[in-house]
């Protein structure tokens, strides 16, 4: 086999597996955001796919409820998918998570946290999102 066509198997290879290797890693996606005390809105970066999985914790020393909200993307617009009020010092674990509406084709999806009342701050909280 010659020098040329070896290379050329082997960056072949390289290829397939660095593709399969971010399809797998896509699937397995998990997106976190923190909204500190000087924040009045935090985001996560997008996850892909039909549905999600979401959960977090308001810390006890934020001075509001916290809104959990499950934004998704459908054309150009983007809509609500789940929304849920957590109170200071509470949450919920990955195991107890919430769940997103179920869509009928893949799109991107992000958490958004937002504290309760209009430009408020003063929040320590944590999300997290994951493919279901």
């Amino acid at each position: 086999m010659s020098k040329k066509k070896l290379v050329s198997i082997l960056l072949s290879a390289v290829l397939c597996f660095g593709m399969l290797g971010s399809t797998f890693s896509a699937s397995a996606a998990y997106v976190s955001v923190h909204l500190t005390k000087n924040q009045a809105v935090n985001s996560s970066s997008n996850v892909y796919g039909t549905f999600k999985y979401f959960w977090g914790t308001n810390s006890k020393s934020s001075q509001h409820s916290v809104y959990y909200i499950a934004r998704y993307k459908n054309g150009v617009f983007w809509y609500t998918g789940g929304q849920y009020l957590i109170a200071p010092g509470h949450g919920r674990n990955e195991k107890n998570a919430y769940m997103t509406k179920k869509l009928d084709y893949k799109t991107d999806w992000f958490l958004k946290l937002n504290p309760e009342g209009s430009n408020t701050t003063g929040c320590d909280a944590w999300g997290y999102m994951k493919n279901a």
